[in-house]
């Protein structure tokens, strides 16, 4: 390689340059963005942790053959997490489904996969996962979302008036959410393409 830059004339040392500058950044961005996981994944596995000491005082232990060992649980999670923050839904879907299987309850794991379906065009398997969220989640806001996604989901079937009641539920359970509306108006009135409709990568 140092061979070829010396012999290569200006032009082509300063094309080397420029891929050089451009490769440099793109991993400085990685890196960024991998510190930021590392921070929320640190959350997510405390949440974990003390999940797993209370089932251990409060459930009958199951047979531990043919179980995943839960360091390789997380370890998908970790990774699945990651494809999802670089947007590369399929390879989210190949970690986080085997944890999902596993810890269905974990709502953050749930959201994750089913956004990585919708965006794969998987759409039965995103609208299985979302129904799912609003009937674990007490949570307003992430339910608001799910209702929202399952909409958009319906919307992309063409089965707009059950599109439209999602949306109303969702936006009935979160008056903030603007989104909801938007979606209801594009369906009712034919404003846009219903297949541009999709959830918000952040619920």
């Amino acid at each position: 390689m140092s061979v070829n830059y010396d012999q290569a004339s200006q032009a082509e040392k300063d094309w080397i340059k420029r891929q050089y500058d451009c490769i440099a950044s793109l991993g400085d961005s990685i890196h960024t963005q991998w510190q930021d996981l590392n921070h929320k994944l640190l959350y997510m596995k405390q949440m974990l942790e003390s999940n797993s000491a209370q089932n251990e005082t409060s459930e009958v232990l199951q047979p531990e053959q043919n179980q995943t060992p839960p360091s390789d649980l997380l370890y998908q999670l970790d990774r699945g997490q990651g494809y999802f923050k670089l947007k590369m839904f399929h390879e989210a879907i190949q970690q986080l489904e085997p944890y999902v299987k596993e810890h269905g309850h974990f709502i953050p794991a749930k959201l994750m996969l089913a956004i990585s379906y919708f965006q794969s065009k998987k759409l039965d398997e995103a609208y299985e996962q979302f129904k799912q969220i609003t009937k674990l989640s007490d949570d307003k806001q992430i339910t608001s979302f799910s209702y929202n996604a399952m909409g958009c989901v319906e919307a992309h079937k063409q089965n707009l008036d059950q599109a439209c009641d999602f949306f109303k539920t969702a936006h009935h359970l979160n008056p903030d959410m603007e989104e909801p509306l938007i979606n209801i108006g594009v369906c009712m009135n034919n404003e846009g393409d219903t297949t541009d409709i999709q959830p918000k990568m952040n619920p």
